[in-house]
């Protein structure tokens, strides 16, 4: 199965066969995909290329329910970003090396392009980088359970979290290093940790730190600031915010991103 029919069937699980005053998901990356190829420009000896080495794809949400569909349909699992990219692969056209394409969602669209929603840049170099601001890397904080640190700064694009700090299969070979490691002993509440718990993802392109479960046997679940309950699966995951408390089984986790937090109060 190719990229774009896992977008189109992910695309209508989400759906689910509903309508309303907003252009369909699976109507957006069709025109998307077509929009792009467009741009595709024969050459002499029968060569074809994309002549861009960067695309931004602006998704208009209008709304955060119409974002938390796009951020399904779309961004999880990259599979807007890579259904583009398997429609631009050769045979079909040459390129740029390090091609590099940024899916964004915003909740507020220019008048002239909420029919269509969305809005597709094009750009023919590196964009010109101002200098790297300090960022403090977010931090687990543990509140409840003992782990080997009761501190951990995320520092990786992976952090991986569970109980005893290197896992090993039946046959006692290491299969697995948790960065965030509660300890193996008596404690009740470590013991409703799994070995193989859950593990956080850092995607640089939009700064989400986002949190999936490893199939745990007590789950994973954030508390927002504001009380809502959010069950952390497998295969979506959960993006995380500042403030979320983790409860990894029994054990509670505090996720404080420091720079989210001034932009805040700022």
């Amino acid at each position: 199965m190719s990229i774009f029919e896992k977008l189109e069937k992910a695309i209508e699980k989400v759906i689910g066969g509903g309508r309303d005053r907003h252009r369909e998901p699976l109507e957006i990356s069709r025109a998307i995909i077509n929009e792009l190829e467009s741009k595709i420009t024969p050459l002499d000896g029968g060569r074809r290329v994309f002549p861009y080495t960067r695309v931004t794809v602006r998704l208009y949400a209008g709304d955060a329910e119409r974002r938390a569909i796009y951020e399904v349909a779309f961004i999880n699992e990259r599979l807007l970003e890579r259904s583009i990219r398997e429609h631009l692969r050769a045979p079909k056209c040459e390129t740029p090396v390090g091609l590099l394409i940024n899916v964004l969602i915003e909740e507020t669209s220019p008048p002239d392009l909420i029919a269509q929603g969305y809005a597709l840049e094009y750009g023919s170099s590196a964009p010109q980088q101002d200098p790297a601001p300090v960022i403090t890397s977010p931090l687990l904080m543990v509140v409840q359970g003992i782990a080997q640190t009761s501190e951990y700064r995320i520092a990786k694009r992976r952090t991986n979290i569970g109980r005893q700090a290197e896992v090993h299969d039946t046959e006692g070979r290491p299969f697995r290093r948790n960065d965030l490691a509660f300890l193996n002993d008596n404690n009740e509440v470590n013991q409703t940790v799994s070995k193989v718990q859950a593990h956080i993802e850092y995607n640089p392109q939009t700064g989400e730190y986002r949190l999936y479960d490893d199939e745990s046997a007590f789950g994973t679940l954030i508390i927002r600031e504001d009380g809502r309950r959010v069950d952390v699966t497998k295969h979506l995951g959960s993006a995380l915010r500042p403030g979320d408390e983790i409860y990894f089984g029994q054990a509670r986790v505090l996720f404080k991103n420091e720079k989210d937090e001034k932009g805040k109060d700022g």
